[in-house]
């Protein structure tokens, strides 16, 4: 939402109260507001930024460092919309961007799908809040060791418990074992001492059915371009 000022202090005040009313309104509680003044003094601008709009452009309608600066914030709102709340890993408008642009330069890659097993049993056990737990431990597992072995890599989060890491196809073992090898490490920690003992918890199947399911684990499937493989191959 832009809205535009013709600079004067009564145009001002009402164009901020007009967009601190937009930004009040849930539906719009994820769109950006932006204020576009012609000019503003400092006093009056560091108030408008004080408040709770996104940002504040200063120029002519037709400045064009103005116009850079408003795309700026909508391919800005964009990213963040994309964002994971929980593992604040990128979403699946990013995933299907990086993929898009390596497959368009014709990058040998791989894309790993990493995901929970048995969770929903997990999450219905322990409740939401240890659930949210666990898919930050998974974000933080895959994010750390990924970019400590490939800081050119990339991990997404799908959504839920479903995670995509892209990484060059020699690195698949490493990694993979890397990530499975340190949750298997970790997640115990996010058990009650009695069900950690015991290496299982007793929860209902999707049938309605109580069911021993033991500690979580995480499976990795792999899918490489194994076309652009065949052409180097060819070439060579």
């Amino acid at each position: 939402v832009v809205v535009p000022v013709s600079g004067s202090t009564d145009s001002t005040d009402c164009a901020l109260s007009l967009a601190l009313g937009a930004k009040n309104i849930p539906a719009l509680t994820a769109v950006p507001v932006v204020l576009w003044l012609p000019f503003a003094d400092k006093q009056a601008a560091v108030s408008i930024l004080e408040s709770q709009i996104d940002d504040l452009i200063i120029g002519e309608i037709d400045d064009p460092i103005a116009a850079a600066r408003l795309r700026l914030e909508l391919r800005r709102s964009w990213r963040d919309l994309d964002v994971n709340p929980s593992s604040r890993l990128p979403g699946p408008t990013t995933i299907e961007r990086i993929i898009s642009e390596r497959l368009a330069r014709h990058d040998h890659f791989a894309v790993c799908y990493a995901d929970l097993d048995d969770f929903k049993a997990y999450n219905d056990y322990y409740g939401y809040f240890y659930g949210d737990k666990v898919i930050k431990l998974v974000a933080r597992v895959i994010r750390e060791t990924v970019y400590d072995h490939q800081p050119e890599g990339f991990v997404g989060h799908i959504g839920g418990d479903d995670f995509v890491f892209v990484i060059t196809p020699d690195k698949i073992p490493l990694i993979c074992e890397a990530v499975i090898q340190r949750f298997d490490a970790e997640v115990s920690l996010c058990y009650e001492p009695r069900d950690r003992r015991n290496g299982y918890i007793v929860s209902k199947s999707r049938r309605g059915t109580a069911e021993t399911y033991g500690l979580l684990t995480l499976s990795i499937a792999v899918a490489v371009n194994l076309s652009l493989l065949g052409n180097k191959a060819d070439d060579a």
